[in-house]
């Protein structure tokens, strides 16, 4: 209920008294996790219904007269609600609350043991020198964290300074354990360097259109493509940016794939281009059906989607062939919008602009294909009429295989595909998510919140701040993470 900076506490506000405190005792260690609003400089600074105390029935009312001439204040005897006569504890005894006033008192070691001395008192609320560690946490993702006098300060989620002035498209953590820099593209025409850690912008480079991908194959450069129809290479280190080529239409998809060392582009004129990560070369072009939308590789294998709901599978090590592995139609009814592939390269997730996902796997065994299955999720219901929205965004944790979804109502959802449930939601975000991207070390989740026309061009029918541009970094643990 509330704790001090001495790290006194007061709990059993709910009427479980003596079996807490006896909990607390057996247990190796207290910890006490709650709102920072319970967190005060002296005891009864915020909580203002007393001290529970637990008493023989018997006793209470003697009880209750000794407190008041020992200690003053006023005690009152704990009424049930809806109910008639005293609240009972487990054990069957009465809660006595000891309001004070919390000016005059300073030492609750004293005032504790006072307590106990009094005939007919059983146990107290008050837990002395007990509590190992402390965390509070606020409503903007900071938690507090106490060690007896020590006063550390961790952010379980930041917002990035100087974002995109308009529609972020894309966000990725620099590789190889090395994710200290986060790189973003927008319809702004920019790609922007990030310094996680220090929370800090550090360096922007344009292009003459809007960027609609990036990708960040080490941690000096970054490549990226959009309307311009460019793919370029920038040096971040030499500030130095090269044109590598381009497509007959707008990039939509820039992708690098560390097993082959090539850079993976995908375009609005029905092709997908591999280009050599080291010069302006480009290795090979294969022609799709449609326009890409989205792509992703694992392994040997490149996953892409077009419009028309087609997913085409490729095999990396054969660039050239004119035909992919496999052609394949989404089981979701209306068009793709985000295609990631597991970590253990045994399939891919697939998200619509319908509010669903589906899992899909690469073995064409029958056994294996009864497997797959799709899901609802980003819905919400407003009155008795529901509102479906796009899942623009997927993100794979490599480590434990589970996923994050992003969707235009501006949640975030972690995912255990394998288990076919959903982890935990996070909070609400100021507008939709446009992209979500794990550190390679899966302890940090970038999250872009930006406007995607969801309400359409007006946008006074849209909720308030909407059309700010933001990117999030948060911290994320195994509780979030890890499959139950």
């Amino acid at each position: 209920d509330e704790v001090d900076e001495q790290f006194n506490c007061i709990k059993g506000g709910g009427g479980c008294q003596t079996q807490e405190k006896l909990v607390a005792i057996c247990a190796k260690k207290f910890i006490v996790v709650a709102d920072e609003k319970k967190w005060s400089k002296n005891l009864g600074d915020q909580w203002k219904k007393g001290i529970p105390i637990e008493v023989l029935p018997i006793a209470y009312k003697i009880t209750k007269k000794e407190i008041e001439k020992q200690l003053g204040g006023e005690v009152v005897v704990r009424e049930g609600t809806e109910k008639l006569g005293p609240v009972l504890t487990d054990q069957a005894n009465f809660i006595l609350d000891w309001k004070f006033d919390s000016s005059k008192v300073s030492n609750w070691s004293n005032i504790n043991t006072k307590l106990k001395l009094i005939p007919g008192v059983v146990e107290t609320g008050l837990f002395i020198n007990m509590i190992s560690k402390a965390y509070f946490g606020n409503s903007e993702g900071k938690v507090q964290f106490l060690v007896s006098d020590i006063i550390l300060f961790v952010m379980t989620e930041c917002q990035l300074q100087n974002p995109p002035t308009d529609g972020i498209t894309s966000v990725h953590f620099s590789p190889n354990n090395q994710s200290q820099f986060l790189i973003a593209s927008s319809w702004d025409c920019s790609v922007r360097l990030y310094d996680v850690n220090q929370h800090t912008f550090r360096h922007t480079y344009k292009h003459t259109g809007p960027v609609l991908d990036c990708c960040f194959p080490d941690p000096s450069r970054s490549f990226s493509g959009g309307l311009d129809r460019m793919l370029k290479m920038y040096d971040f280190n030499t500030q130095q940016e090269t044109l590598m080529g381009y497509h007959d239409n707008a990039i939509r998809c820039v992708h690098y794939s560390p097993e082959m060392n090539i850079v993976i582009t995908g375009s609005w004129d029905s092709s997908v281009k591999f280009w050599d990560s080291r010069a302006p070369n480009c290795l090979g072009t294969c022609s799709l059906p449609d326009k890409v939308y989205t792509l992703d590789s694992v392994g040997e294998l490149l996953v892409v989607g077009t419009a028309q709901r087609k997913v085409s599978i490729w095999d990396l090590r054969k660039i050239n062939s004119p035909t992919p592995i496999e052609n394949r139609e989404s089981n979701l009814k209306y068009q793709t919008r985000c295609i990631r592939c597991f970590p253990n390269k045994q399939g891919y997730v697939l998200s619509s602009i319908e509010g669903r996902v589906a899992v899909e796997f690469f073995d064409s065994n029958p056994d294996i294909q009864k497997k797959k299955y799709a899901f609802k999720c980003h819905r919400s219901k407003d009155g008795g009429i529901e509102n479906i929205f796009p899942v623009n965004a997927i993100a794979f944790h490599k480590q434990h295989g589970t996923f994050a979804t992003g969707g235009s109502d501006a949640f975030v959802n972690m995912w255990d595909g394998a288990n076919k449930k959903r982890l935990c939601q996070f909070h609400q975000y100021p507008a939709g998510i446009t992209s979500l991207a794990f550190s390679s070390e899966g302890n940090m989740l970038a999250i872009a919140s930006s406007y995607n026309y969801e309400y359409g061009a007006d946008t006074q029918l849209a909720p308030n701040d909407i059309t700010k541009n933001n990117i999030f970094v948060r911290r994320v643990s195994d509780l979030e993470t890890k499959p139950k």
